[in-house]
């Protein structure tokens, strides 16, 4: 019993010092093992790596500072970084994991999806049946239809640019070309794309073009994913041009019923105004009776079994992407110059030299399909650091990336602004269906089977 003379003790409870704050150190290419080359284009390469303290699998790009500035592509760059950031939002694009960056290198870090390219599968079995291309069309509305609420415009839509991941749902990748802040009614005017999905009004019209031109990309792929051929494909680059703005089409014969000829119809519509999606966007596209069997909340939330599974033995298979880049040699593909040569240890790459024959040429062509937008930067086993590089970039180059670093782990916020009619013929029943106030006619030469054996389309430059 406490004295009367003095106060009752109070019971306190002992402070603990609070653990010292962590902050999260910059990622390095360390921090991965490199496994495979999935993807290389002129303008740079994509990756297979595992995160060595989770071992998570990811696709990583690779882009050189230095060719990034002297191309002018800074904001585009910075831009995709965001776009990318903001495609965690939807599950039908690919989303940010990690960005980062060296003195001479950027980093992007994304999920790897083990189906590979839908270009791959397209160019081995030539078409897909209306039903498998209809479910394919579908999720890419989705993923459209995601970009266009944030202001986005795409403006590279093709085969070489969708992902299947292991069950076989789409996730659209690379958004290097894509244009931030631009909403509906606002136009924008950079000339760039892939030549065989150029809308006409990025041809022919001086005051720019809209969201749109990712509807009409969409009709075109629809047509080449059932009928087997781009519909305004020619080897030479302005004949393409030609057919795109003054030639005419034709389905064959049992590829597509009429609901899936309208539809495309409506979407290859020269005619922004009056083509499907001008006033209600996606849904106008939802609303299609080429749609009527798509349960759309079903599907957004992947609850629709895809019509194909791809063959992937495991999370590191890599069966499904194009032995040109996975059976090269990691040295040879310059993994070697993305690490500091300074640390001895050689666990930066997984079963280096194991199973890999010699390196093959390097494939020069589009953007590599992984995102592969950037500049190519080749390697070889004996290079010393940054020796490739020339000299250093200057600080003010340097401040270009200035905000580029981002980990999806450390639950980053994004911010809320990213950034700062027509005659068609038909081969079968000579239908000259189309809106009224259309262009000429087009024509299409391209024989069934003109897919198989050709190669991915480069971008066009800027």
């Amino acid at each position: 019993m406490p004295s009367p003379h003095r106060p009752p003790l109070l019971a306190f409870t002992p402070i603990t010092p609070a653990a010292p704050v962590q902050t999260k150190r910059a990622l390095t290419p360390r921090d991965f093992e490199f496994m495979k080359l999935i993807g290389r284009g002129t303008f740079g390469r994509v990756f297979q790596v595992r995160k060595k303290d989770t071992k998570r699998i990811y696709a990583m790009k690779v882009l050189s500072k230095k060719e990034i500035v002297a191309k002018k592509e800074v904001a585009h760059t910075i831009g995709e970084r965001k776009i990318l950031q903001r495609s965690l939002d939807s599950p039908f694009l690919v989303g940010l994991k990690f960005s980062f960056q060296t003195e001479t290198e950027l980093y992007l870090v994304t999920d790897f999806k083990s189906g590979g390219e839908l270009f791959w599968h397209l160019q081995k079995e030539t078409r897909f049946t209306e039903e498998r291309a209809r479910f394919y069309i579908a999720e890419l509305v989705l993923a459209l239809e995601h970009l266009h609420k944030y202001d986005i415009v795409y403006r590279d839509l093709k085969p070489e640019n969708i992902l299947l991941d292991a069950t076989g749902h789409v996730a659209l990748c690379d958004f290097g070309l894509s244009k931030p802040d631009l909403p509906s009614g606002q136009l924008t005017n950079t000339f760039c794309g892939t030549t065989e999905y150029l809308a006409p009004e990025v041809l022919l019209d001086d005051h720019g073009y809209s969201k749109l031109v990712d509807f009409w990309s969409l009709g075109v792929l629809l047509f080449e994913m059932c009928c087997g051929w781009s519909p305004f494909y020619a080897e030479d680059t302005q004949q393409m041009y030609k057919n795109i703005c003054f030639g005419k089409i034709r389905f064959p014969r049992g590829v597509i019923g009429e609901d899936g000829k309208q539809f495309v119809k409506g979407l290859l519509n020269r005619n922004p105004k009056h083509r499907l999606g001008a006033h209600r966007d996606a849904a106008e596209l939802k609303e299609h009776p080429f749609f009527k069997s798509i349960d759309w909340v079903a599907l957004a939330n992947k609850q629709v079994p895809p019509p194909f599974k791809p063959n992937v033995e495991s999370d590191e298979s890599t069966a499904n992407f194009d032995p040109e880049f996975t059976n090269a040699d990691l040295r040879e593909a310059g993994v070697d110059a993305l690490i500091d040569e300074d640390d001895p240890s050689d666990n930066w790459v997984a079963n280096v030299g194991e199973g890999q024959p010699p390196g093959r040429p390097s494939f020069n062509g589009p953007n590599g399909g992984i995102g592969t937008g950037g500049v190519e930067i080749k390697g070889a086993g004996t290079r010393k650091k940054n020796a490739s590089h020339g000299s250093p970039l200057t600080k003010s180059v340097q401040e270009n990336f200035r905000g580029f670093t981002y980990s999806g782990e450390s639950m980053v916020a994004a911010a809320a602004g990213i950034l700062g009619e027509d005659l068609l013929s038909d081969e079968e029943d000579e239908d000259e269906a189309g809106e009224a106030g259309t262009d000429s006619e087009w024509e299409d030469e391209a024989p069934a089977g003109r897919y198989s054996g050709r190669t991915k389309r480069q971008d066009d430059d800027l």
